[in-house]
């Protein structure tokens, strides 16, 4: 099998990969998303599940006592990486729209004297489309008095992902707007003919859990190890 396992960026000692197609697929895509090939990393997932998991991971990772805010109309898949992690969470209010409610959002940020929250912000509900306003969320938090580097904002783009970059004066979305990791998915807009997705994070937060694998004579950093191969070459 084409098997992607482990990090792309790396020599790995199952030579049957796509190695090079994926890490021109993620050079693309930090482009697309504003942010220096050299300080991202990411991979091709199985899909936006994983690429929500693997932001909130490291979210935890950077934040163990972190809360994880999430509103009403974010996708079912949070409710289970919640119980995946282990990971504390409070579940916000959404707006008539389908947006997050940032004044119950900052209200449950003061009720739980939370000093490290971890945000997740919906670029595109599953039902309504609706985009969080990333950047009112980061004035809110600010206004707490919690400063940028003292909490963790992923944004979940599986829906409006690959829309935003294309249009005239998108909402606020990525790195240069202030988020920390980014998840889209590669069937729902691209038409990857195989489910897929592509997450991309900062690297120096990716390195945190990187994971030296003696049988791969590699590094791990992915949620699922063995990839699929065929999906960087679609995507490509």
């Amino acid at each position: 099998s084409i098997n992607n396992c482990g990090d792309w960026g790396e020599y790995c000692n199952y030579l049957l990969n796509s190695f090079d197609f994926e890490k021109e697929v993620m050079e693309y895509f930090a482009q697309l998303f504003k942010i220096p090939f050299e300080e991202s990393w990411g991979y091709v997932t199985n899909g936006g599940t994983e690429g929500n998991m693997f932001g909130c991971y490291l979210g935890r990772e950077i934040f163990p006592n972190g809360t994880l805010y999430y509103s009403k109309d974010t996708h079912y898949s949070v409710a289970k990486i919640v119980k995946l992690l282990r990971i504390k969470s409070t579940l916000v209010e959404s707006q008539p729209n389908g947006e997050m409610d940032y004044a119950d959002l900052i209200k449950k940020i003061k009720r739980d004297n939370e000093k490290h929250p971890i945000i997740f912000a919906n670029i595109g509900t599953t039902v309504r489309g609706a985009i969080g306003n990333i950047a009112i969320i980061q004035q809110s938090i600010s206004e707490l008095g919690i400063e940028r580097k003292d909490y963790y904002l992923h944004a979940d783009a599986a829906l409006s992902g690959m829309i935003l970059p294309f249009v005239d004066n998108p909402q606020p979305f990525n790195f240069a707007d202030g988020i920390d990791s980014i998840g889209v998915s590669g069937h729902k807009m691209i038409g990857s003919p195989i489910p897929c997705g592509i997450v991309v994070a900062k690297k120096k937060n990716v390195d945190r859990i990187s994971v030296e694998i003696d049988y791969i004579s590699a590094h791990d950093k992915t949620i699922s190890g063995s990839r699929n191969g065929h999906t960087p070459l679609m995507l490509w």
